[in-house]
């Protein structure tokens, strides 16, 4: 047995045709050694979606079914594939009421896809939750896609709490 890390696909191209594609996203996971749901998706994006510079797809679907979320910062690189560098992504709320920003990110992403999709639908269920949910609603609230987000199935989780991981040892281990 060899233990390390072990990169398992967090993006799973569904269908494509001339007018839609459809992804599963399972997991807001990966970090550092394993790639990350935007860098997959994009990779998606550069390789096969969008490979004719001119290309513009009606229809993106992302099912999250199942998605009990992930990484907050995986969630703002995956937003940062659709809103560009920079864009507000959420809020953080702390125990004695005062807030911090969350922004988007694109780095070690090739583009911003944005004006080439005309319409995003979202599938969610009672198992979507955390950075999933999260990923949804500033697709929903951002001016730059709010107008183009349909949102299908059942309501969400409902989770409004972030965890945060503390690595107090030099061993790698985490709280």
């Amino acid at each position: 047995i060899i233990r390390g890390p072990f990169n398992v696909d967090k993006v799973e191209l569904i269908s494509f045709d001339n007018d839609q594609a459809v992804f599963k996203i399972s997991s807001f996971l990966g970090n550092g050694q394993e790639t990350t749901p935007a860098e997959e998706l994009d990779d998606y994006f550069e390789e096969l979606i969008f490979k004719n510079k001119d290309y513009v797809l009606k229809n993106l679907v992302i099912d999250l079914r199942d998605n009990g979320g992930g990484y907050v910062q995986n969630c703002n690189q995956l937003l940062g594939l659709f809103l560009g560098i920079g864009k507000v992504a959420g809020y953080y709320q702390y125990a004695n009421g005062n807030y911090s920003t969350l922004y988007t990110d694109t780095s070690k992403l090739s583009g911003v896809y944005n004006d080439r999709i005309e319409n995003y639908t979202f599938i969610i269920n009672q198992n979507t939750a955390s950075a999933s949910e999260s990923f949804v609603i500033a697709m929903q609230d951002s001016p730059e896609t709010k107008d183009k987000v349909l949102v299908v199935g059942e309501t969400s989780f409902g989770k409004g709490i972030a965890q945060t991981f503390y690595e107090p040892f030099d061993d790698g281990s985490s709280i």
